[in-house]
């Protein structure tokens, strides 16, 4: 399923923009499921896991593409943020799935702007406001570029 978006977002881009809100509530589904079979409780197997992980990969790359165009998605990234902060906090993931969750939030996050920031401090949670200044702090000072081009 992954590589299907991945598929349609790179090589149909025109048709995928268009319809964004569909294909926005495909990648929230892809995520929601992937966080819920990945939960640390659930007694996988090694083998298991690297192939939940290696679907968090393909989220992961599907999300970079999504970079590509980050003028159509800039005013919908405070809400896949929102989403993946939902899901990192209600279920405890495994180390290797919930480090490219991570990096898909870093990628979403260069796609906001400081409003979209500000937004999402004033509308999340208390407890997820926490986590997302943690993970904002980390990307202003580890991943946003700040140099000359």
């Amino acid at each position: 399923m992954v590589q299907v978006t991945r598929y349609l977002l790179t090589y149909r881009s025109v048709w995928v923009l268009d319809r964004l809100p569909s294909f926005l509530a495909c990648y929230r589904h892809l995520v929601s499921s992937l966080a819920i079979n990945s939960v640390v409780t659930r007694g996988l197997s090694p083998k298991e896991v690297d192939e939940i992980a290696a679907c968090a990969l393909a989220l992961s790359k599907l999300t970079k593409s999504m970079k590509k165009h980050s003028k159509s998605f800039k005013r919908v990234s405070a809400y896949l943020v929102a989403d993946i902060l939902h899901q990192l906090e209600q279920y405890a993931l495994h180390k290797s799935i919930k480090l490219h969750f991570t990096n898909c939030m870093y990628a979403i996050l260069s796609m906001c702007d400081s409003y979209s920031a500000d937004y999402l401090v004033r509308v999340l949670p208390p407890s997820t406001q926490l986590l997302f200044k943690s993970f904002y702090t980390k990307y202003k000072n580890f991943h946003k570029f700040t140099g000359k081009v």
